[in-house]
């Protein structure tokens, strides 16, 4: 009779975890469209942030990117909903690097074209304000249309 009653718990939490892994949100989705709002609007803060935050900073010397006419294209959703990474594809109009010295002094200032980069960005519990930039690839130039030969 024990061993019966052992089967059946181990039966029953079997099922239970099946039903909670089914009850889990999906790990790869397509990110809504207010989803891409809110990662064109962190990208638009941040860099603006980082700008002006290195700029004021005397501390170290820095090197950084600030992005104009940002635009997400695509995202897509890995993850929990506690820990989502968001792996997205992001066009700018323009691109600026730049470096500052120990000083403060801005060292070099480089306006490049834009172009289209793939980045990803970790949001913790869905707040968009405190996501991290894990990762931005280098910007590739956005392919202009063939010219026709007449």
């Amino acid at each position: 009779m024990a061993s019966n009653s052992r089967l059946l718990l181990l039966l029953l939490l079997f099922t239970a975890m099946v039903a909670i892994a089914a009850a889990q949100p999906s790990v790869h989705r397509i990110a809504t469209p207010l989803e891409l709002r809110r990662l064109t609007q962190f990208l638009e803060s941040s860099s603006s942030l980082l700008n002006t935050g290195i700029a004021q900073s005397r501390l170290l010397a820095a090197t950084g990117v600030m992005l104009g006419g940002i635009r997400v294209l695509l995202a897509s959703v890995e993850g929990a909903s506690n820990v989502r990474r968001f792996h997205i594809e992001l066009v700018a109009n323009y691109v600026i690097d730049f470096t500052i010295g120990t000083d403060g002094l801005l060292r070099t200032f480089t306006i490049k074209p834009g172009g289209m980069a793939m980045a990803t960005i970790i949001v913790l519990n869905g707040n968009f304000n405190q996501a991290v930039m894990e990762q931005l690839s280098e910007f590739f130039p956005l392919r202009q249309p063939l010219e026709k030969d007449h």
